[in-house]
């Protein structure tokens, strides 16, 4: 609350026009007919229309963000690894969708700059990443989760001159001239150590769902399910041999996501 006269952008700049967009842009809500023409876009249910500042960026299922290469845009390179047929299956795998990743959100970006070009400033607009993250982050506790916002709040506050961009409300606001709010240095350490290693976490899991091919509810098609166990059970050995201390490989062992379930136990 303390933060929020500080955010939004002015009234007629690009950043505060009012947009429509979908909101879960994913392969399986685009319709693509024989000929490989895009003939429709399903489930607009939840849509809602927000200031471009909000709504802005590249769609969850299209980016890859995290790899360094994809965040600086550099060119995909298409050539496989000159070992790639001696890897094992699942190390070929990850080599590949790396790949589909970096093109696939290589791609976006490019098309998103020739034929919107507005879209495209918004989306690398400093200001814009830091009140998305922020609006993003406020619906987190509901969902269990009482680290995000805090780190995202932390992170604002540390970098509140990008925060405050030539077309933000909070530069016709002497009152936002500095943060609003603070948190002992204690409390920052803390936040962004459990945010940091929250984050990794969540990028190993993302890593073996999309080399397993695993949805987000656990689910892969049954003609698929002997090969992607046998995979899931190839990771976890890596993971073993990886363990540096026995706690690493307790977690591994007890706490393995892709392990069989005694769902009566």
């Amino acid at each position: 609350m303390a933060l929020a006269p500080c955010l939004g952008f002015k009234a007629g700049t690009s950043l505060n026009r009012p947009v429509l967009r979908h909101p879960d842009f994913q392969p399986n809500n685009i319709l693509v007919s024989e000929s490989k023409e895009i003939i429709g876009l399903i489930d607009w249910q939840h849509c809602s229309i927000l200031p471009l500042c909000l709504a802005a960026g590249i769609p969850k299922h299209f980016q890859n963000y995290g790899d360094p290469e994809s965040e600086r845009l550099a060119e995909p390179q298409l050539d496989l690894p000159s070992n790639y047929d001696s890897l094992p299956e699942h190390e070929q795998a990850q080599i590949r969708e790396t790949s589909r990743k970096r093109l696939v959100h290589f791609l976006y970006a490019a098309l998103i700059r020739r034929l919107n070009e507005e879209h495209y400033d918004a989306i690398f607009n400093k200001s814009v990443i830091l009140h998305q993250r922020l609006f993003k982050g406020a619906g987190t506790p509901w969902e269990g989760d009482s680290i995000t916002f805090r780190a995202d709040i932390i992170r604002a506050i540390q970098d509140w001159q990008s925060l405050l961009s030539a077309d933000s409300i909070a530069c016709e606001n002497e009152a936002c001239s500095k943060p609003p709010l603070a948190y002992p240095d204690s409390q920052i350490r803390e936040a962004l150590d459990i945010d940091l290693r929250q984050k990794e976490a969540d990028a190993v899991m993302d890593q073996m769902q999309d080399v397993l091919g695993v949805d987000a509810l656990g689910w892969v098609p049954n003609d698929d399910y002997d090969s992607v166990k046998k995979m899931a059970h190839e990771i976890k050995a890596k993971m073993l041999e990886a363990a540096e201390t026995a706690d690493d490989t307790i977690a591994v062992t007890e706490h393995f996501p892709f392990d069989d379930f005694d769902e009566d136990s």
